[in-house]
């Protein structure tokens, strides 16, 4: 997140939306806590999407896959003025992938 608001602060032109779409199937695992960059970003105008995925699968690292990442994705992910700020979940892997909202 903290990449990708540089990179919006960075650009010349400004567009009428700035939108981030963010999607994964586990919670941060890298780098400081969302939190600061999400807050910083949703002051700044910018509205961010989030797609949760539950593949129930562990994590690269060993952890157990989390029960409830929609919960995490909309208290700690999601966040903007627009009200298209939105998370679908996306359940399973395949070709066809079920979707809950």
């Amino acid at each position: 997140m903290r990449f990708a608001h540089d990179m919006f602060q960075s650009r010349l032109h400004r567009g009428r939306r700035r939108v981030l779409d963010i999607s994964g199937d586990g919670p941060n695992n890298d780098g400081a806590l969302v939190t600061g960059p999400r807050r910083a970003m949703v002051e700044d105008g910018i509205t961010i999407n989030g797609l949760p995925i539950i593949n129930g699968r562990p994590s690269r690292y060993g952890t157990p896959p989390l029960d409830r990442i929609n919960w995490y994705y909309e208290n700690y992910v999601i966040g903007g003025r627009v009200p298209s700020s939105s998370s679908p979940t996306l359940i399973g892997t395949s070709a066809t992938p079920s979707t809950a909202s």
